[in-house]
């Protein structure tokens, strides 16, 4: 009997329905194709903490979805987020708010989430300004490509690809509101991808896709104060190669180790960690 049900987003281009479902036996390591759902261009989804409900990137803004008790999914509704299409997610641990990270202009939507998994309104929706270099000298606007909440969900880390920063806001649950707490700055060009915290909230990994490396901070916070000590910064690839862009990273569940996906060579490195 498989022990999970894997949910997989895909963009469609009018040719495919979307979501794919799939059991997963992890004992014999087998994905049996289940079923999926009809929306538009799911290219990000994440399921809530109590694995009620999945909610997915999509054309129209943010789709929700009831995940049923046989892993199948049931269609709940869709919200606008108030700009251009987002391309990253995360859920706070009480299904409060959905947090949306904007690549095509720079944008972090709250939105609003109800006790039925539905979407509601927007909360509150900021956008990053300035503006970064890239590796053949031109100027890029505002991208985030990354949203990720800090482990004891105070504050929202957003990554801009764009500007080369990593922008932290303290997140107001009660407001709903989103209001700037530090900046961490990287080098001009260096193109940060994505962000991971270990589970104790004391150290931060940030991937870099152009350096493909990881840039390691101990996070220090002195009454409130936020401020990031960058202690060592490692290569996820052995070679150079011109076409590689580090793209995803992942923290094992024991911490023991750290992962991180290389686009265009195919490659995925593990890299021990000390705790």
């Amino acid at each position: 009997m498989a022990g999970y049900v894997a949910y997989v987003g895909s963009y469609t281009n009018n040719n495919k329905k979307g979501i794919q479902i799939y059991d997963v036996d992890v004992d014999e390591c087998v994905f049996t194709y289940k079923g999926e759902v009809d929306v538009h261009n799911p290219s990000y989804l994440i399921a809530s903490h109590d694995k009620k409900f999945l909610y997915s990137i999509v054309d129209e803004g943010v789709s929700a979805f009831r995940i049923e008790e046989d892993g199948n999914l049931s269609f709940i509704n869709t919200q606008w987020i108030g700009g251009m299409r987002g391309c990253y997610l995360d859920v706070d641990s009480n299904n409060r708010y959905l947090f949306v990270g904007g690549y095509h202009d720079g944008r972090i939507t709250m939105m609003n989430l109800n006790e039925d998994g539905s979407i509601g309104e927007i909360a509150c929706g900021l956008f990053h300004e300035g503006q970064g270099i890239s590796s053949v000298e031109r100027r890029l606007e505002p991208k985030v490509t990354c949203v990720e909440l800090s482990p004891d969900e105070k504050y929202l880390y957003t990554v801009d690809y764009g500007i080369d920063q990593v922008v932290v806001y303290e997140i107001d649950y009660d407001k709903g509101e989103l209001n700037e707490a530090a900046i961490i700055r990287c080098a001009f060009g260096t193109a940060p991808r994505m962000v991971r915290m270990s589970h104790n909230g004391k150290f931060l990994y940030l991937l870099s896709e152009k350096r493909n490396k990881i840039d390691v901070y101990k996070i220090i916070n002195k009454d409130g104060k936020l401020d990031y000590d960058l202690i060592q910064t490692v290569s996820v690839i052995k070679d150079t190669y011109m076409t590689a862009a580090a793209a995803t990273i992942e923290l094992s569940a024991d911490e023991e180790y750290v992962f991180s996906s290389v686009d265009a060579v195919n490659s995925l490195a593990c890299l021990k960690r000390n705790k």
